[in-house]
């Protein structure tokens, strides 16, 4: 035990200040779930448990654009801790899930390369990472996605270990996580005809990934044959494939948009990461890395790749990929510190690479302070509304709404998009006594038939006053944010 503490006491000492960090901001510093994602799913998994559903629901409407796991699991955690703000509860799972994912990464990347100086650089650089403190903080899927595929590659070939973890990417992102079943196929496959491995070793590694897959389809034919159409034009064209090929929403960006926030991410780093890519293909080609090591070092360089392809440009899909570039800056690091012969040099690269990383994590991404939401004014006035009304019609900013009406004539949205109302926060923090309205001229009609203990919320200079003149008998203000009531 006293070894084992000692050969990995770096990376121990950093997933306990990490945790430890995180953990005293998240319980003392408690702040309104994010207004989009985390809302989402904290919403979606409520609604799930009131309504003891397997299917996610928002706003009592069948939502089928994700699996249910990380909702249901969401949406357990406020029942099963009642005493602790769902804020902070939610949020202490989704770190203790970060670091299980950290343990994860840090075993598979010491399995492939066998030196302790390249998982701990791969860890500490992805965790410093704008994105990475982004979703340590914040409820998400991605930290599911990326233990059920970083977990995958670590526990393979055990069908057992491998399919329960893998369950955690394909029950989180759907389709996306079966990345790592095709990746290793084609490894397999091509061991096959390198002769590496015979025809009976081929098919029995075959036989377990199809197996793997059939299981995991089972829930996509119940999900078909008990919805139909609605779920394969939703879940699978509009959620998978049409975000391919289209920019839907407001997900739009440069050809370059996924280089141009890997090197945002990474900063000077990204330009190391490129030179530990080369060095890789290039001891490869000097036959100094086995093709095995080279397709291990590699796993989710294709990943990345494919994003580059697809028309939808979100920043967050690259959390799975940003510990692929950290590890060739850990690859490259090692391989230099092997250059030198004596102790003192080889202390020195390392010291340098510990202390910018943690100049770069640290200092200049703002570790300590950073912070993803605030008590804003669509906060105050869902938490007002939610105490002093019975329901509450809300007209998005009008530049939202001309932004969806654009995107609607482009044929970019999807069926939920105008789920939302520009803040799904409004749904979760007024207890889902909302109604989104879109059309103006809709808007005003019901507002000049308000009824007692309704209320209506809008933005300044929206609504002319003669219209609520003598209807309302409450008008309160949040910023520029108007809710009014007749009593």
């Amino acid at each position: 035990m006293k070894n084992l503490i000692k050969k990995h006491f770096l990376f121990l000492f950093f997933l306990i200040f990490y945790l430890g960090t995180l953990s005293i901001k998240l319980i003392y510093h408690p702040l309104p779930f994010y207004d989009w994602d985390e809302a989402i799913y904290m919403e979606v998994g409520r609604e799930m448990i009131k309504n003891k559903s397997f299917i996610p629901l928002w706003q009592e409407k069948l939502w089928f654009d994700k699996p249910p796991l990380v909702m249901l699991l969401y949406g357990l955690i406020p029942k099963i801790s009642p005493l602790i703000e769902p804020e902070i509860s939610a949020r202490l799972f989704n770190l203790f899930l970060t670091i299980i994912f950290f343990i994860i990464l840090y075993r598979l990347i010491l399995k492939i390369t066998n030196s302790t100086l390249t998982a701990f650089l791969t860890v500490f650089l992805s965790s410093f990472t704008p994105l990475f403190i982004q979703r340590a903080h914040t409820v998400n899927m991605d930290v599911f996605l990326a233990l059920g595929w970083w977990g995958y590659f670590l526990f393979y070939p055990n069908f057992l270990l491998s399919t329960l973890i893998l369950s955690l990417a394909i029950f989180s992102k759907s389709l996306l996580g079966f990345y790592p079943l095709f990746i290793v196929f084609f490894y397999e496959l091509f061991n096959f005809f390198i002769k590496k491995n015979d025809f009976k070793k081929f098919l029995n590694h075959a036989k377990n990934i199809l197996t793997q897959l059939i299981l995991f389809s089972l829930w996509y034919l119940w999900m078909f044959l008990k919805f139909g159409y609605p779920f394969l034009y939703q879940h699978i064209y509009e959620s998978h494939f049409k975000r391919v090929t289209a920019s839907i929403e407001f997900h739009f960006g440069q050809r370059i948009f996924y280089f141009a926030e890997l090197a945002k991410q990474l900063d000077i780093f990204f330009y190391l990461s490129l030179l530990g890519l080369f060095l890789i293909f290039l001891l490869f080609t000097k036959k100094r890395i086995t093709f095995e090591k080279l397709f291990f070092l590699n796993l989710f360089l294709p990943w990345f790749l494919f994003l580059n392809l697809t028309k939808t440009k979100i920043y967050w899909y690259l959390y799975p990929a940003i510990p692929q570039f950290s590890l060739y800056v850990g690859f490259l690091v090692n391989f230099l510190q092997k250059r030198f012969h004596h102790n003192i040099p080889k202390k020195a690269v390392f010291i340098f690479a510990l202390l910018a990383v943690s100049y770069f994590g640290i200092k200049k991404n703002n570790f300590f302070l950073t912070t993803f939401s605030s008590e804003d004014k669509y906060y105050q006035m869902a938490l007002y509304a939610k105490n002093h009304c019975q329901k509450i019609y809300f007209l998005p900013e009008k530049s939202h709404r001309q932004a969806v009406s654009e995107l609607e004539k482009m044929g970019l949205t999807i069926t939920t998009t105008r789920f939302w109302g520009g803040h799904p926060a409004l749904v979760y923090y007024t207890d889902n006594k909302i109604v989104f309205i879109y059309n103006f001229d809709e808007f005003k009609t019901r507002l000049k038939d308000i009824t007692e203990k309704e209320c209506f919320s809008f933005f300044e200079n929206e609504i002319d006053e003669k219209i609520i003149k003598n209807k309302v008998k409450l008008i309160i203000k949040f910023e520029d944010i108007i809710l009014v009531k007749s009593l």
